[in-house]
């Protein structure tokens, strides 16, 4: 957990994928991630993480994943987001550049209750 805590640090975008490796369909959303992945490698850090991980399931539940796949959304620790099922490739576009640009708008991440931060204080 505190390299994941190490991650979201700062002042930049995060994606966590989501997944299990029982799930089909996260192949799927492997490979439409791996196609937008590029674009937006420079603005955007893509993480991932395995839902089946016990020491996980805090974080996972706090973030409303209630199906896989999954893709969480934060800016540094705070999160902003999470879409549940598979998307489509200019959906996951559009998203990220509305992101990117509330980015650019908002600078530094607030101290918003949507913080993560407790989470990696429970142990």
């Amino acid at each position: 957990m505190e390299t994941l805590e190490h991650e979201l640090s700062g002042n930049h975008l995060s994606v966590v994928h989501f997944w299990a490796t029982w799930n089909n369909v996260d192949k799927a959303m492997d490979a439409v991630l791996a196609a937008v992945r590029a674009e937006f490698d420079q603005e955007i850090t893509f993480l991932c993480m395995d839902t089946d991980r016990r020491e996980f399931w805090d974080f996972i539940r706090a973030c409303r994943v209630l199906n896989l796949p999954a893709l969480g959304f934060f800016r540094g620790c705070s999160h902003i987001d999470t879409l549940v099922g598979l998307q489509e490739r200019d959906v996951l576009t559009r998203k990220f550049r509305d992101w990117i640009d509330q980015q650019e708008k908002h600078g530094e991440p607030d101290d918003a209750p949507e913080s993560l931060s407790w989470i990696y204080r429970g142990g």
